[in-house]
């Protein structure tokens, strides 16, 4: 064998995945497609997004919960260990934006959103419901 074809073959390998690391890669995507989806909807001109922060936190914590019980296997725990931690990280924001009262009134007051978002109970807490 040339020099040439071992140093491709060896440049191949070091770009070789194993089928655990194509699991993994795939468990990324699908995880990544529910941020991106977040990303675009805050990212849109001339749009206001206050009115969306709540509605918006609870998909991203749905999310990253079915994301934890779905596509993390054993063999993925560092995945496992970013999910729990972007899930803490998001939940003291979520609190912040819940002290204060504009993204709230925002939801409130927006036509498609309203109280009745705020109504599922499996959502939200019924004290947010008194407090809206």
């Amino acid at each position: 064998m040339g020099k040439k074809k071992k140093a491709v073959t060896c440049k191949k390998r070091r770009w070789f995945l194993s089928p655990i690391e194509w699991d993994l890669l795939k468990s990324l995507c699908t995880i990544l497609e529910g941020f991106q989806s977040v990303t675009l909807a805050f990212s849109r001109a001339g749009v206001p997004t206050i009115c969306l922060i709540l509605p918006l936190y609870k998909y991203m914590e749905t999310h990253m919960n079915d994301s934890v019980r779905k596509h993390c296997k054993p063999n993925q725990a560092q995945l496992q260990l970013a999910l729990g931690n972007g899930l803490k990280k998001l939940n003291v924001y979520m609190e912040k934006a819940l002290l204060s009262k504009y993204p709230l009134l925002g939801a409130v007051l927006h036509p498609s959103i309203q109280l009745k978002y705020f109504k599922d109970n499996s959502k939200w807490d019924a004290e947010l419901l008194i407090h809206a």
